[in-house]
């Protein structure tokens, strides 16, 4: 019986590094909801990170998400989610379109104490903490007036 030595050492060393070759480690699924979806269903959602597309505004006193410009720029009520940043993400009185991660809250509209939670006078669900731009897909433009 004839041995080819390369062939066996060949062997040995695929299957020696067969052990140091990792599976990739998946990195944990963020669920993608719209802002519609947390604004009629915000307790499922309650404490959850997620990642939502729509257009971020930053008006007087809040930033608040919108799942479009025109419920954004809608004068038929509020149709958005409150949402918590941390640092600028837009300078006061524009609007942008991108997609965000953040852990949604169900505080604001939610009874509390027999009291309904609300920011500057609407009741919108959220908000949306630490929320991280993962691409914006629009360039900022100014809040509608």
């Amino acid at each position: 019986m004839v041995v080819d030595f390369r062939l066996v050492a060949s062997l040995v060393t695929i299957v020696a590094l067969s052990g140091c070759v990792k599976s990739p480690i998946s990195a944990p699924s963020i669920p993608v909801v719209t802002v519609d979806a947390l604004r009629e269903a915000p307790e499922a959602w309650d404490g959850k990170q997620v990642r939502v597309t729509g257009w971020l505004t930053y008006g007087f006193e809040n930033m608040n998400l919108y799942a479009s410009r025109q419920s954004a720029c809608s004068v038929r009520g509020d149709t958005s989610v409150i949402g918590a940043i941390t640092g600028k993400l837009l300078k006061p009185g524009t609007m942008r379109q991108g997609i965000f991660e953040g852990r949604f809250s169900n505080y604001y509209g939610v009874m509390h104490n027999d009291e309904i939670v609300v920011s500057t006078g609407h009741a919108s669900p959220g908000p949306l903490k630490d929320i991280l731009v993962v691409q914006w897909t629009s360039r900022p433009e100014p809040v509608c007036d």
